[in-house]
This record gives C-alpha cells, structure tokens and sequence, in this order.
C-alpha cells in the first residue's frame, strides 16, 4: 500500500511542477550537445561544461 502511494506521488510530481521558470544558464547551454553536466560551486555559483 504503501508503495503504491509512493509511486503515485512520484508519477504525479513532475506533471505538477510549472515549466516556466528557468535558471539563468538555461539560454547560455548548447542543448545540440550529447552530454551536458552542471556543477555547483561551494558559494553557490555554478560551472556548466558540455562534451
């Protein structure tokens, strides 16, 4: 039973969350890329690096 609520709520998650707001590198990333990771900085900066 448990489980079941679990799953449920993860499922439904994502189709609640608003798509509209975007970081400020969102503009800035080549999305044509094959791998693109976005690290944290310890102040809360952040590095992008695309392969």
């Amino acid at each position: 039973m448990i489980e079941a609520l679990f799953y449920n709520y993860m499922r439904e998650m994502p189709r609640q969350t608003p798509m509209e707001f975007h970081r400020y590198l969102y503009d800035e990333i080549n999305w044509d890329n094959r791998l693109i990771g976005i690290l944290s900085t310890a102040r809360g900066g952040s590095m992008q690096r695309s392969l």
